[in-house]
């Protein structure tokens, strides 16, 4: 991909024109692989495009066929006999993700959830494997008995999406989204391998040991004792002594944080499941125990990707990140089928949104579980650039997109850190280099970016960053400044600016009885 990726938008535009030569090209390149760094350069508008690139090769990756997992029921609990976790079949094309019929499992699914990197106390000793089968979450009762590991799938790992509230300033929930049939959308969180050796690494899924560390940084300790920041893949993560340089080579990446959103299918609609990565998920628990679980199509796909771009241990910088996110094209808008046949909006009645629900994306009051479906639209503010619109038709056209189930979806947009000369002169030039950078200490490349399905009730000046530059481990104490939302440091320079929530998960551990009891 090197010998034409830096020219940027003028060969993508090359490609969509000489259609037959960039698939015969790109039908030799090596999709499987999720890439770990993305590449540079000194024009600021096509660094921005080979951010768009980068994210939607990490798209494709990470939806690729994960290694077959074989799983036996033994005596001593299910175990993956065959296989590993978060590892792509380079056996497999990516059109075997299509069709009606049973998928494989793609590799994001088959990271870890939160409730596997966090267990509770009294299970830190049983649950350090990557490559351990994932459990029921452990606030479910499943029946006795049940197989834990093989509902919904010939061979893999059960799914799991059970949250029904779209999330927002953590721990706060924003309100539940139905689909137009009334639906209940479903929200799961997965992982990548990296993040999970470092939370195990550094026992960070005890909270009393992140504030710890912290308190060690703060005192001037740098050796291990003291708080590290999640994986950049950077040279000291991932060379000699570093806590990722055993992994294997594809796996030595920085953090990969994937949040999904399913929509309910009717399984007698072809229409409805060939369009879909589709899944049969567990969605609950009848009162008996016994799992409850639907076909569910995917929806969104938040990923946010940290990589060593920029790694300078001199100046104390560990690496950057891309917040991204994808939609299905069927999401808000109306389409029509491979059979010529029309496709509705899912999220909203296909009538034209008023002017109240084109500023905002949706118009009343936030929803309540129990209430029917509200109509969701893109607000004018979340608009897909005409240049990223190209983009996605190049992926969406050549292969390997082009053969699979992947071709229906979209990528919205990436927030990042902004790539050229900053100016609050004009409108565009406000827009474009975000009056959020004061607020967040970070200045990015944009400052509305949200998902209509993820986020589709904060969609007016609202971006990832806007929240995710409050995340900090535990034992941090904001600043005066910092709890009104205005922090003091760039993302570079706060060595506790983290930018995920996910280290809040982290459980006290048991106090200690008296008396020996």
């Amino acid at each position: 991909m090197r010998d034409w990726i830096p020219v940027g938008m003028l060969a993508i535009i090359l490609c969509l024109l000489l259609g037959t030569t960039a698939n015969a090209k790109a039908s030799s390149e090596d999709f499987s692989v999720l890439p770990k760094v993305y590449q540079t350069s000194s024009n600021p508008n096509e660094q921005q495009q080979l951010l768009y690139d980068f994210i939607w090769r990490s798209f494709i990756a990470l939806n690729w066929p994960n290694v077959p997992l074989s799983i036996e029921v033994t005596p001593a609990g299910p175990l993956i006999v065959s296989g590993s976790r978060g590892t792509p079949d380079p056996s497999m094309r990516l059109s075997v993700m299509s069709g009606s019929g049973i998928l494989p499992q793609t590799v994001w699914e088959t990271y870890k959830e939160p409730f596997e990197v966090f267990p509770p106390p009294d299970l830190w000793d049983q649950w350090g494997e990557w490559n351990s089968v994932r459990p029921p979450p452990p606030d479910k009762k499943p029946a006795s008995g049940e197989s834990r590991t093989l509902l919904g799938y010939p061979m893999g790992l059960t799914g799991y999406a059970t949250d029904t509230m779209q999330p927002y300033f953590f721990p706060f929930f924003t309100g539940p989204l139905r689909d137009q049939n009334g639906g209940l959308v479903r929200y799961e969180v997965a992982v990548n391998r990296a993040f999970f050796r470092y939370v195990r690494h550094f026992q960070y899924y005890n909270a009393k040991t992140q504030r710890e560390s912290v308190r060690n940084f703060i005192e001037g300790k740098r050796d291990e004792t003291a708080f590290q920041r999640p994986p950049f893949g950077n040279p000291a993560e991932t060379g000699p002594g570093g806590y990722l340089h055993d992994l294997p080579d594809f796996q030595q990446t920085g953090f990969v944080d994937v949040k999904a959103a399913w929509r309910v299918l009717d399984p007698d609609s072809l229409q409805q499941v060939e369009r879909y990565l589709h899944r049969d998920l567990v969605v609950g628990y009848e009162k008996d125990g016994t799992a409850k679980t639907q076909l569910m199509g995917l929806v969104a796909l938040h990923i946010l990707r940290w990589t060593p771009n920029g790694y300078d241990p001199k100046r104390g910088i560990d690496g950057g990140f891309v917040a991204s996110t994808f939609e299905h094209i069927d999401n808000v808008r109306a389409s029509v089928d491979r059979h010529g046949n029309a496709v509705k909006p899912t999220f909203n009645n296909g009538l034209a949104p008023t002017s109240e629900q084109r500023e905002y994306g949706f118009a009343g009051d936030i929803p309540k579980l129990s209430d029917r479906p509200v109509s969701i639209y893109r607000a004018r503010s979340q608009a897909i650039s005409t240049e990223l619109r190209t983009l996605n038709r190049y992926y969406q056209t050549s292969f390997p997109v082009s053969t699979s189930v992947l071709r229906y979806y979209q990528l919205i947009g990436t927030q990042n850190h902004h790539q050229g000369p900053v100016s609050f002169e004009t409108a565009a030039d406000r827009e474009k280099n975000g009056p959020q950078g004061p607020i967040t200490g970070v200045i990015t490349n944009t400052n509305n970016l949200v998902n209509s399905v993820l986020e589709s009730y904060t969609q007016k000046n609202f971006a990832c960053i806007l929240c995710h530059s409050k995340a900090r481990p535990f034992g941090v104490v904001p600043s005066e400044k910092q709890m009104v939302g205005v922090p003091d440091k760039a993302f570079q320079d706060d060595h506790f600016k983290i930018l995920t929530f996910l280290l809040q998960s982290a459980h006290e551990p048991k106090k200690k009885q008296e008396n020996g009891d």
